[in-house]
C-alpha cells in the first residue's frame, strides 16, 4: 500500500497533534509516578523534559514521513511548535518571570534540533521515489 504525501502544513499539524498526545501521556505517567512513589520533583522535571524531547523526535518523524519531503524542516517545525506550546502552558504555572526568555529560546532551539533529527529519520522511512 503506497502512501501519498500530504501538504507540508497538514503534515506539521498532524505531527504536532501526535507529539502533544504523546506528551500528555508521558506527563500523566510522570505525575502518577510522582504521586505514588518517592520520585523527587527535580527528577520528575528532568523526566518531563526528556519525554517532551522524545515526543518532539517522534512527532517530527511522523510529520516528515507524512510529508515525504523537507524532513529536517518539517520535523524541526514540529519540535519548535511543540516547545512553544509547552512553554506557553508552563508560563501559566511559573511564578518567577526571570530568565523565562532565555529558557524559552533554549527550549525552542533544542526542540527544533530534536524534531529535525526525527524528521531526517522519518522522511527516509517513507517509500523510495
Amino acid at each position: 500500500m503506497a502512501t501519498h504525501p500530504t501538504s507540508v502544513a497538514g503534515a506539521v499539524l498532524h505531527g504536532l497533534v501526535v507529539a502533544l498526545v504523546c506528551c500528555a501521556l508521558a506527563i500523566s505517567a510522570i505525575g502518577f509516578a510522582l504521586a505514588t512513589t518517592s520520585l523527587s520533583e527535580d527528577t520528575a522535571t528532568t523526566l518531563a523534559l526528556v519525554g517532551a524531547l522524545a515526543c518532539a523526535v517522534g512527532g517530527g518523524g511522523w510529520a516528515a514521513f507524512r510529508a515525504q519531503r523537507h524532513g529536517w524542516i518539517v520535523g524541526g517545525s514540529v519540535g519548535c511548535l511543540l516547545m512553544l506550546l509547552l512553554s506557553l502552558i508552563g508560563y501559566a504555572f511559573y511564578d518567577a518571570a526571570q530568565d523565562l526568555v532565555l529558557r524559552a529560546l533554549v527550549q525552542w532551539a533544542v526542540g527544533f534540533v530534536a524534531g529535525a533529527a526525527g524528521g531526517i529519520v522519518g522522511v527516509n522511512l517513507g517509500p523510495t521515489r
